[in-house]
Order: structure tokens, then sequence, then C-alpha cells
């Protein structure tokens, strides 16, 4: 009986664990992709995006090139340890080159824990907001 209660102690520790690192590694990379956006580092902003939108998320980034990101602000963050996902809501100061005008929008965030091509990492799932 004794050995079956160690072994749960250790399992149950073990999950936290694992449950608390994967969650450090969201923080990570939300706010290294979000740093990326605010210095226009695309390509390192790129690396945290889901495979299946890669190519659109280049697109947007084409289009954003007059764009500069003053600001953010983290407004909101749901995070599901279960089911390894989170929802983040961020505002996002920023004005248009040859406009000038700075505005805020939202972009809601939604990130994944996969495995993509054998390596287990938070991706992007939702693209990067249209800046009008």
């Amino acid at each position: 009986m004794k050995n079956f209660l160690l072994s749960l102690i250790i399992v149950i520790v073990l999950t936290g664990c694992s449950s608390y690192l994967i969650h450090g590694q969201f923080e990570e990379s939300l706010e290294a992709y979000n740093q990326s956006l605010r210095w226009r580092e695309w390509s390192n902003a790129s690396l945290y995006i889901t495979d299946s939108i890669r190519e659109e998320f280049k697109t947007r980034t084409s289009a954003a090139k007059d764009v500069r990101i003053v600001d953010y602000r983290i407004v909101n963050e749901t995070y599901n340890t279960e089911k390894r996902e989170a929802i983040v809501e961020i505002e996002i100061d920023y004005y248009i080159v040859f406009i000038g005008t700075v505005r805020t929008l939202r972009d809601t965030q939604k990130w994944a824990y996969l495995d993509e091509k054998g390596t287990k990492r938070w991706r992007l799932m939702s693209l990067l907001p249209e800046f009008r």
C-alpha cells in the first residue's frame, strides 16, 4: 500500500510540474511573439505560427509593411490546462506611416500546444490582424 501511495504522489507531482512547465513555455511564446510584432521582426514572429496558416501570415505581414506598432497590452488571458489551449485578447496601438494617427485595435490570439514535425510547442492558430 505504501508503494502505491508513493507512486501516486510521484505521478501527481510530475504531472503538476509538467503542466507548470508547459504554462511557462506558453507565457514565453506569447511574450516573444508579441515583442516580435512590436519590433516588426516578422520572421521571428512567424516561428510561432502554425503551419496551416503560415502563407496567409506572410501575406498579412506584407500588407503591414507601413504599420508601426507603438505598444500592446494583454487585456484578458484564458488558459485551459487540460486542453493545452489559450485565448488571449490584446490591444495593439499602431499607426500607418503615411497617416500618422495612432489607432488601437483588439486582437484575439488563439494558441494551442501542438506536436508539429515531432516537436511539441505552442503555436498561434489565428492570423495577424488587418491594420486599417
